[in-house]
């Protein structure tokens, strides 16, 4: 069983709020860029994939890049600039219309890749850090959470709806031309 009165511990909370948020916006962007990528672009599921490497390679990049800066700058101005980061491209990404360019998607796929890279690591870093020894080997377990709640949250139940009520009508499914 897990003790949730460590919440009330700052680092432990915010720690996983970075992580669960980051997770449940980026998964909640990748379930909309890709049916934005299959339907309105007309990409095929293999283009699509292609197209979503930005972010991942982002990720992967900015995630070794986070630890070391947190130890130079300190862990909350790294998962603050990284949530920042990831805002901006979120923010951007919400102007995505028809006519965007895969060029500028890409930018913001990668603005919030390299975001989310930088808050990950240090984030969890600072909820292991903040539990007392006894407590780090159950929550490590739990801590494999935080993403997939965030994937669940961000995809089925928030934007899902969001994204059902924003679509009128269903777009042509016709090939491209």
């Amino acid at each position: 069983m897990l003790d949730v009165s460590v919440f009330r511990n700052r680092r432990f909370a915010g720690g996983s709020l970075a992580v669960t948020a980051g997770f449940l916006t980026l998964f909640g962007f990748i379930f909309v860029i890709t049916q934005y990528f299959q339907f309105v672009k007309t990409y095929d599921a293999f283009e699509t994939g292609v197209r979503l490497l930005p972010v991942a390679i982002s990720i992967a990049l900015a995630s070794v890049l986070g630890p070391q800066l947190a130890e130079t700058l300190g862990t909350t101005r790294v998962v603050a600039g990284g949530l920042a980061i990831f805002a901006t491209g979120l923010g951007w990404a919400a102007t995505v219309s028809a006519h965007t360019t895969y060029l500028e998607i890409a930018t913001q796929m990668v603005l919030l890749g390299s975001g989310l890279g930088l808050t990950v690591a240090p984030a969890t870093e600072a909820i292991m850090g903040s539990l007392k020894r006894g407590q780090g080997r159950r929550w490590l377990c739990g801590q494999r959470h935080h993403p997939r709640t965030g994937r669940h949250l961000g995809v089925v139940a928030i934007v899902g709806s969001i994204f059902a009520s924003v679509v009128q009508q269903p777009p042509s499914l016709s090939p491209r031309h």
